[in-house]
């Protein structure tokens, strides 16, 4: 359904202005309310909101609202689906070989993963500051958390 809706507001926009807002709304309600799970399951509706969300990064009239709501996208979206899962686990015990030539050597370029980063550039390009700041405090929080425990 996202993808839908991306398709239809993004290449038919003007004919799709109208309804734009309230898709939109929709689908922050999928991530406000975590429907957008870090797996394999649910890999295409990860890709597809954040191909969504990165695409209204670029208008003027919703800049502030993502700016405003980094903290949740990256908490919610990114963090999660950049993050190792109990299923990339089993994945690689199952195969490493393949488990790294899918998602680390970047021969599938359709993974969650993939997508998180890019979106994080996007992000990044866009209000540079303020993601250096977010980015900075996550790695100082998973870097006091090893130190309080390292096993």
């Amino acid at each position: 359904m996202v993808s839908l809706i991306y398709l239809y507001n993004f290449k038919f926009g003007e004919y799709f202005r109208e309804y734009a807002d309230s898709c939109f709304q929709a689908i922050w309600q999928l991530v406000e309310q975590n429907k957008v799970q870090a797996t394999k399951s649910c890999g295409k509706l990860v890709r597809a909101t954040v191909r969504y969300v990165g695409e209204y990064a670029n208008f003027q009239s919703k800049q502030e609202f993502i700016k405003n709501n980094l903290m949740k996208i990256f908490d919610i979206l990114i963090l999660p689906n950049i993050s190792i899962t109990p299923e990339d686990m089993d994945e690689y015990e199952d195969d490493p070989d393949a488990y790294i030539r899918n998602d680390l050597e970047e021969s599938d370029l359709e993974t969650r993963r993939r997508y998180c980063m890019k979106f994080v550039q996007q992000l990044s390009k866009k209000f540079p500051n303020e993601v250096a700041g977010l980015i900075g405090n996550y790695v100082n929080n998973y870097q006091a958390d090893y130190a309080a425990n390292r096993e």
